[in-house]
């Protein structure tokens, strides 16, 4: 914050705020209302930036690709990321339960104190944990040999260097599909 109005008593000069939605922030100044601003807490800014786009991006890729029902299982990598963590904290509050791979043994605790079901280091031999939990390298690969027949693996960002790959059976007839994936549950 730079400068601030008569009246606005919950930011000071100096603190950094998320600009809000559709303002188009591609300039070096803003005049906002101040009512839906607050200050952010301490930490990196460029961390901190992503707050407003991280939790989002968590909520679509819950919802918009295949029908989840309370007690569903999802899986991902990169669970530490910033959309990783918001997905563990929607996924919880959806009722979903999540297995989490992670590239760090010190990141195990870590994401399981914040709500993750299954937090496993992207290793050989990590399903062999998912399928006695869940019943049922390349982690997005090694996800996708966790999923029953009616799942989807849906890849949101691309972690390294390497191209995300999927054995090819594990790829649906229909590799893509425009709305939410259906199943049947018999």
């Amino acid at each position: 914050m730079l400068a601030l109005g008569s009246g606005v008593e919950q930011l000071k000069i100096g603190d950094h705020v998320l600009i809000p939605l559709y303002s188009f922030s591609r300039r070096e100044r803003l005049v906002v209302p101040a009512a839906r601003l607050f200050a952010l807490p301490h930490g990196d800014l460029r961390q901190l930036a992503m707050a407003g786009i991280n939790p989002p991006t968590a909520a679509l890729l819950l919802s918009q690709f295949i029908d989840l029902k309370p007690s569903d299982w999802v899986a991902q990598n990169a669970a530490n990321s910033g959309v990783g963590r918001s997905l563990i904290a929607i996924a919880r509050t959806r009722g979903l339960r999540t297995t989490n791979f992670v590239r760090r043994a010190e990141l195990v605790p870590e994401l399981e104190a914040t709500g993750g079901d299954l937090v496993l280091l992207d290793v050989e031999g990590a399903l062999d944990k998912v399928r006695v939990v869940v019943g049922g390298g390349d982690s997005a690969n090694h996800a996708s040999f966790a999923l029953s027949d009616c799942a989807a693996v849906i890849s949101n960002r691309n972690v390294g260097t390497r191209d995300v790959t999927i054995a090819r059976r594990r790829l649906p007839i229909e590799a893509h599909a425009p709305a939410p994936l259906q199943c049947s549950t018999k």
